[in-house]
């Protein structure tokens, strides 16, 4: 609008000398400036309704009560208000600067440098849209660095294409856990021989699943000042740590031969196995549960079954058949895709009971983008509005440097016609440029630390003051304000001093 304002500063003088009031003047430079605010408005309404249309999608499980947010009569009337307050707002100066009320001045100066405070008014605008976009832009870096950063977590179990799937053998036709049991053995029974998978095994709770903790208090039998010690325990099917890849670190996984009457037997995490053994070898040795006693037979690796950005818990693990249940999660590692495992699933569980439904369909790597959904969200959100802070602010960059050509098309004209090299006089406009980059430039980064404060209890694996991420920002923003400056600069290398002059 200033550049607009400039290039027609002459016109509205003429206009003005010709009887055009100066209300008629504001009025019709201000309708064109709403016009076009509230078209921008409205290309912003559309614009966001398909976007929320996108971004829908990607709002985690936990917090779906955003789905019930919508584009409706409030949203629209407050996007038209705002738009056409930015519009008779952000007008009304370049206005009341093309229509200044002393004509002869006008007509002479019309086009020329409006002093220091109409500068100081452009620059400012400028420097605030960029350090926005520098706060913006690092935040939007450390989001995405997070992101990143949880994605490449080994939560130590496989997050591959395996098939997930809810049983519930319900009391009323099963009302001892144990024939729950073996119906759940003769399901996997018949999985492990279609064609379609490769193997089958069950949990009473599988990770990244998001439903709470399991805990109970267990007692190292034998351990000097021995107390109880909450830990998180599932069950699960013997050759379930196989197949979810997770390592065995020391003794052995579940066997055929661990089920009910059997020795009572479990398997540690090694974060478990140091807090309640020590330094010492934890095979063999024997946990009590209030009046029930198991041997430890294993250690896995720690894994991470709440989510990468979780810290590692104490895991117990029960063989099905000895702490029996009715509510188990499938586990199915398909031969070729995933649709022909679902079907066997499907096939299997009607064999067994027909009266007994499977829900919860999903896969492992579903659900362990669900465990990164909220991270990838924030950065993805941030990040757009960092991008379109960074386009305005570019933008801004390259109107103010635009508008300071025109202004002093003259001085340049003068500069060229005593001798000045247009190498020099480019240098000229991209030093200005240079000039409000680098102080939006640090007064974003000051801000960004700040704004790394704020967002450091999202952030995992990066600090607030993460050097790499603050210089990255940095070269984009002094590579993007050169770009915007360059064109104004070059313009002002082909100035004729002739012309220049001539519109005295």
């Amino acid at each position: 609008l200033l550049l607009r304002g400039a290039a027609r500063a002459r016109e509205m003088s003429v206009r003005a000398a010709l009887g055009a009031g100066r209300g008629r003047l504001l009025r019709q430079l201000l309708t064109e400036s709403a016009v076009l605010a509230v078209a921008g408005g409205g290309a912003g309404l559309l614009l966001g309704w398909y976007g929320s249309q996108l971004l829908a999608p990607l709002v985690p499980q936990t917090i779906r009560d955003v789905q019930a947010i919508r584009l409706d009569g409030v949203a629209i009337v407050f996007t038209a208000g705002l738009s056409l307050l930015a519009g008779l707002g952000f007008g009304l100066v370049p206005a009341m600067h093309a229509v200044r009320p002393d004509l002869m001045s006008s007509l002479r100066t019309a086009g020329q440098d409006d002093g220091r405070r109409g500068r100081f008014l452009r620059d400012g605008l400028v420097i605030a849209e960029l350090a926005l976009a520098v706060m913006l832009l690092v935040g939007a870096g450390l989001l995405g660095r997070t992101f990143l950063a949880l994605q490449s977590v080994d939560l130590g179990f496989r997050t591959d294409s395996v098939v997930l799937g809810s049983v519930l053998f319900p009391r009323a036709r099963y009302p001892e856990a144990g024939r729950a049991v073996l119906a759940i053995n003769d399901l996997l029974t018949r999985l492990r021989a279609d064609p379609a998978v490769l193997g089958a095994e069950a949990t009473d709770l599988p990770p990244l699943a998001g439903a709470g903790d399991q805990d109970i208090g267990v007692i190292p039998v034998g351990e000097p000042d021995a107390k109880s010690t909450g830990i998180w325990y599932r069950t699960v099917t013997p050759g379930y740590s196989q197949l979810m890849k997770m390592r065995l670190v020391a003794g052995r996984a579940f066997t055929p031969e661990d089920r009910l009457g059997g020795l009572p037997v479990g398997i540690l995490n090694e974060e478990a196995a140091r807090r309640l053994f020590g330094g010492k070898d934890p095979i063999g040795r024997q946990l009590k549960n209030q009046d029930q006693q198991l041997t430890v037979v294993g250690v896995v690796a720690n894994g991470k079954p709440d989510g990468p950005d979780q810290p590692v818990k104490l895991e117990l693990f029960f063989p099905l058949e000895q702490f029996a249940t009715r509510a188990v999660t499938l586990v199915v590692d398909p031969r070729r895709d995933v649709a022909a495992a679902v079907q066997a699933l499907r096939t299997a569980l009607a064999a067994v009971d027909p009266n007994v439904s499977l829900s919860g369909i999903r896969t492992m790597r579903e659900q362990a983008g669900a465990a990164v959904a909220l991270p990838r969200l924030y950065a993805l959100l941030v990040g757009i509005f960092a991008a379109v802070a960074l386009g305005l602010a570019i933008l801004g960059v390259y109107g103010v440097m635009a508008y300071a050509v025109a202004q002093r098309r003259r001085e340049i004209g003068v500069r060229l016609a005593l001798g000045a090299a247009p190498g020099a006089i480019q240098r000229l406009v991209l030093g200005q440029g240079t000039r409000l980059a680098a102080i939006g430039l640090g007064l974003g980064l000051l801000g960004a630390t700040a704004i790394g404060g704020i967002l450091k209890a999202l952030l995992f694996g990066v600090t607030p003051l993460d050097l790499p991420t603050f210089l990255g920002v940095a070269a984009l923003l002094a590579a993007m304000s050169l770009l915007a400056s360059l064109l104004p600069a070059r313009r002002a290398m082909r100035v004729s001093p002739l012309e220049a002059i001539r519109q005295e």
